[in-house]
């Protein structure tokens, strides 16, 4: 045992090895989130894994892919690269809502489950205008 040890360390092979994801696309800037609370997502689809859950005026490292339709963002997050809502994102810093009435929002005491939840009711709210006259 202790030989098979030594020769694995002398061979220069990993036990473990970390796998990195590398960014393609260009780096557009510094964007916020502006919806109260929203999921960062492994695919185009608000059906997709959900890989972290933000809040409101989370900065957000936006890139540019050609790949995707309008209606999503590709982004970086501390170690998440995945996609976003582009409606649920800003350029400027947003007054959000938490920080408006942050005692009231601080009484509410919410549990990471509910910030989860909540990030998931805006994923699947439809902003814009209706085509009904």
């Amino acid at each position: 045992m202790r030989i098979l040890l030594i020769m694995l360390f002398l061979s220069g092979t990993p036990l473990i090895q970390a796998e990195a994801k590398v960014i393609s696309g260009k780096l557009l800037g510094v964007f916020y989130l502006k919806s109260p609370f929203a999921h960062v997502h492994s695919e185009t689809s608000r059906y997709s894994q959900t890989l972290t859950t933000l809040s409101c005026g989370h900065p957000i490292k936006a890139y540019e892919d050609k790949n995707i339709d309008s209606e999503w963002q590709k982004i970086k997050v501390a170690n998440y690269t995945g996609f976003v809502r582009s409606a649920a994102i800003s350029a400027a810093k947003v007054q959000c809502w938490q920080d408006k009435h942050s005692r009231f929002f601080s009484g509410m005491e919410l549990e990471i489950s509910d910030i989860y939840y909540w990030g998931k009711l805006y994923d699947q709210f439809l902003t814009g205008r209706v085509g009904i006259e």
